[in-house]
């Protein structure tokens, strides 16, 4: 139906547009209305009325004249004509307007109705058509009224209940999702107390993951208004843990937990910042170190200085005093042992635990190559802070007044730090070697003179009484060399390891391993390993075994010869002054241990010192030989008088000399307490025996330091210097006994008491008489009383073989030059004379072999010779002479006077040749 209205429509539009029509109101008097009972009368007259003005005016022309206006829509001709008046109302205006409508209302009317006409039959036609589609609307209506009623009582059976349930359910569901996200939103909310309390309980990677979590959930709900501020509130939320994570990270510098370590890196690998944190890790470790090292400085820098506290580092360095300077020193290595353990630490972790364990994951396996190489490359770096801190320390600090025990204190700290330095990563520690060596080399320089002061004030009040040290003493007893035990014992027992100090190096190497948890190598107990008590003097016979459960195989080895204590000929001699220089010796080597820089200077002081000891025992005790000549011989060729010479050119202080000498001192004096002229002591034998048995004595220890000095220094000049040393001077002090002794022996014997006697003797008998001399009783009888005396000194002290052999050996080279100058001095001797001669020389050396117990007596062939030399004829006597310079020219005068008493030629020519001898 509606269809056919719109076709309708369309038709009367289109009849519209193709003829324009003029549109008059309903009201007004102009409208035909073709329905009306007058439509016939109507259209009549128009007829009529179009006739008559047919003639008068075309249709056309009429419909043409038309106003554009009347054909609108939605205009009001009424209105329109009215408004034309523009207020004249003249009558005939209006009639002639009216006339004009008419006459157009006509023409259109006439125009209309004949269009009608024309088109009747295809209106009817369209309204039959219009019936037809009313009655197929009017059937189509009456299915659709069918159908719905039909659907009406299916959906109202069926459907309305299965729609309900799904509604419900749909709602249901909706519910549930709102229900949903409003507990997670609940939940986000909550979350902030959750994650400060993971934090605080140290769980980062929890709270990383739930924190990036809440993240994600946040961007699901952001539609919600109150999630959109909820996720700003989580962002300063990750903020504040990766500021939690750091502070975290720094405290790893100073105390690394494996666990805590591993935690973080397991956080920052979800935040997807390893690398980030690894260098964040670095500025911290490098922070610590420097602000470490300014809080213990400010700690001990003085109170009256607190206000200078915002100075450099180097100029509060300054402010400490030498009584805080080595507790600083501990203070900050065990701090900065702190730091190097926890990166040392960090480093073996990384070595362990791998983030990565896919090949394919190359961003990962980039990371985990840039985290070792990081940590590699920062080795070095953190290490040159470190020794920089302590380095300006040294420098600016006042080192050079400390005590030397204090001194040696601050080289073994020092020294701890390189070795650390070079276990940590492979560093000399070069700037620490620089920043002390200079202070050292003075310090040392000093030190050293003060000590040869001090021993010369020893050596001038030494008394040469022995000290009483149990029977296996040795310097490595002392406490000097307690840190020095197993480094010298090592070395002199395999020479050839290339440095004596490795076995320094393996026992305090491994730090990291030694104190990977607890304590620090700075601490007491582990910077200062021989504060334990001294015990090295002989105080009961029982307890002979000083320091057993300390020494180990080697040590016993060396002192295998001094287990037994009861016998009394093991018995150690050595004074005070002794023990003095074997301690100087011991912090000597302490020095140069710890610096090997001044290793040079540390020799040429430990020779200085045995020198000077050598030189004082030397003119102590041999002031009373005899005679210069006697003395030449005495020392050997002049090797000890060189000697002597040499050391009193480099060492010895001469006060009328204007030259520079502060690197000498003065030459000692013997104490007035030591008598060397009391026969009945045999002119102080004792406190001789005391004085070469100490200097051999520190000569042994002085070999038994040999590897371990040899292996301390590197130059070859210093290595040859050492060498000459040991040649020329160590090797000299068993020598030193002859010259000690010989004064003893020579003051023994009453040389002019026995050639006065001897002189009285008649040479010139004729027959051999099986008698001896009288003079050789006397001899025998000086003897037993030395033999006497000699017992009582060694009831005192023990006088062991050695000396008793060199004593004996020493008079009986006196008795050998006083039989030959006896027998030098006769006149004129017969054969019975000469038989004489071997007769008392022969008694009294078999009473000496008893009494001496010495089967071989020395120089006895030096008195047979020239007996027998008697018995030579002139040819022979004369080459004779030639091979025998031992004897004086006097001596050899004598013996031609007397050989050749009745030949004048001959005994002339020998005489010549003596004298020439005696001129060369």
């Amino acid at each position: 139906m509606d269809d056919l209205k719109l076709k309708f429509l369309d038709l009367i539009h289109n009849q519209r547009n193709s003829q324009k029509v003029p549109i008059i109101d309903a009201d007004s008097p102009l409208f035909l209305d073709f329905n009306s009972p007058a439509k016939t009368s109507v259209i009549k007259e128009t007829k009529s009325d179009s006739q008559f003005n047919k003639d008068l005016c075309p249709d056309t022309d009429v419909l043409d004249n038309i106003e554009e206006i009347y054909f609108r829509e939605d205009f009001s001709p009424s209105r329109y004509e009215l408004e034309k008046l523009d207020g004249s109302l003249e009558m005939e205006v209006i009639e002639n307007n009216l006339h004009v409508l008419q006459s157009q209302l006509a023409v259109v009317s006439k125009k209309v109705l004949h269009m009608i006409l024309e088109n009747q039959s295809l209106c009817q036609k369209e309204f039959n058509k219009m019936q037809d589609l009313q009655q197929l609307l009017s059937e189509t209506l009456l299915t659709c009224q069918n159908a719905r009623s039909n659907l009406g009582k299916g959906q109202k059976s069926f459907t309305t209940a299965s729609l309900g349930i799904l509604r419900n359910y749909s709602r249901r569901k909706i519910v549930q999702d709102l229900l949903r996200s409003l507990n997670t939103i609940k939940t986000l909310l909550q979350t902030e107390a959750k994650l400060v309390k993971l934090l605080d309980e140290g769980s980062f990677s929890e709270a990383i993951s739930l924190l990036l979590e809440c993240q994600q959930v946040a961007l699901n709900y952001k539609h919600f208004q109150c999630v959109a501020a909820l996720s700003g509130k989580l962002q300063d939320t990750l903020v504040m843990a990766e500021e939690q994570l750091d502070v975290a990270l720094a405290k790893i510098c100073y105390e690394f937990d494996s666990e805590v370590y591993t935690k973080l890196q397991a956080a920052y690998s979800q935040l997807g910042k390893r690398r980030i944190a690894m260098d964040q890790l670095h500025m911290h470790y490098t922070s610590a170190i420097h602000s470490s090292a300014f809080n213990v400085i400010h700690e001990f820098v003085s109170l009256d200085n607190l206000q200078n506290c915002k100075k450099p580092f180097a100029q509060l360095c300054q402010q400490i005093g030498s009584d805080k300077l080595i507790a600083c020193l501990l203070k900050l290595c065990q701090t900065f042992w702190l730091i190097l353990r926890s990166y040392n630490q960090v480093v073996q972790w990384h070595n362990v635990n791998q983030f990565c364990n896919n090949d394919n994951d190359f961003e990962q396996n980039i990371n985990e190559q840039y985290i070792k190489q990081k940590l590699e490359s920062s080795l070095g770096k953190l290490w040159h802070d470190i020794q920089s801190r302590v380095s300006v320390l040294i420098t600016n600090a006042s080192v050079v007044n400390l005590k030397f025990d204090d001194f040696l204190q601050v080289l073994s700290i020092l020294h701890k730090v390189a070795q650390i330095g070079e276990e940590f990563c492979g560093s000399d520690s070069a700037e620490i070697q620089t920043s002390i060596r200079g202070q050292s080399s003075h310090y040392f320089r000093k030190y050293h003179l003060s000590r040869l002061e001090e021993l010369r004030l020893f050596l001038e009040n030494e008394a040469w009484n022995p000290c009483p040290v149990k029977p296996n003493f040795n310097l490595l007893h002392l406490q000097e060399f307690r840190n020095l035990r197993n480094i010298v014992q090592q070395a002199s027992v395999n020479k050839s390891h290339k440095r004596s100090d490795s076995v320094a190096s393996t026992v305090s190497s491994g730090y990291f391993n030694r104190f990977a948890f607890k304590g620090t190598p700075f601490d007491d107990s582990e910077s200062d390993p021989s504060q334990t008590e001294e015990d090295i003097l002989l105080a009961d016979e029982k307890n002979d075994g000083y320091g057993t459960e300390e020494s180990d195989d080697e040590d016993k080895k060396y002192h295998n010869s001094h287990i037994n204590s009861k016998s009394r000929k093991n018995v150690i001699l050595l004074t005070n002054t002794t023990l003095t220089v074997l301690r100087h010796c011991g912090r000597y080597l302490q020095m140069s241990r710890l610096l090997r820089s001044i290793t040079t200077d540390v020799l040429i002081c430990l020779k200085q010192l045995f020198e000077y000891y050598l030189y004082a025992v030397c003119k102590f005790f041999t002031v009373d030989l005899p005679t210069l000549t006697q003395c030449n011989t005495l020392y050997s060729v002049q090797k000890i008088s060189a000697v002597l010479k040499r050391i009193e050119d480099n060492l010895i202080r001469d006060e009328n000399s204007s030259e520079n000498a502060s690197n000498k001192v003065m030459a000692p004096v013997i104490s007035p307490t030591v008598d060397l002229k009391d026969p009945e002591n045999l002119f102080g034998l004792s406190e001789r025996i005391v004085s070469v048995e100490s200097l051999i004595f520190l000569a042994d220890q002085y070999n038994f330091l040999r590897d371990y000095i040899s292996h301390l220094i590197s130059d070859e000049n210093d290595k040859h210097s050492l060498e000459l040393f040991y040649s020329q001077e160590i090797s000299l002090a068993v020598e030193v006994r002859k010259p000690v002794y010989e004064c003893v022996a020579r003051q023994i014997i009453d040389s002019k008491l026995i050639l006065n006697l001897m002189s009285k003797v008649n040479w010139e008998v004729k027959d051999v008489m099986c008698q001896h001399s009288q003079y050789v009783d006397v001899f025998f009888r000086e003897l037993q009383i030395f033999v006497m005396r000699l017992e009582k000194i060694n009831a005192v002290i023990p006088v062991s073989k050695d000396v008793i052999n060199c004593l004996w050996h020493s008079l009986a080279e006196v008795m050998a030059e006083i039989f030959v100058e006896g027998f030098s001095n006769a006149k004129k001797c017969s054969n019975g004379g000469r038989a004489l001669m071997q007769l008392d020389f022969t008694q009294l050396m078999s009473k000496v072999e008893v009494l001496s117990s010495i089967k071989s007596i020395p120089k006895r062939d030096y008195v047979e010779a020239y007996v027998k030399a008697y018995y030579l004829p002139e040819t022979a006597l004369q080459s004779w002479i030639q091979s025998h310079p031992e004897y004086s020219s006097k001596q050899l005068l004598a013996l031609v006077n007397c050989t050749l008493y009745n030949n004048k030629k001959a005994r002339q020519k020998l005489v010549t040749l003596i004298e020439d001898m005696d001129r060369r």
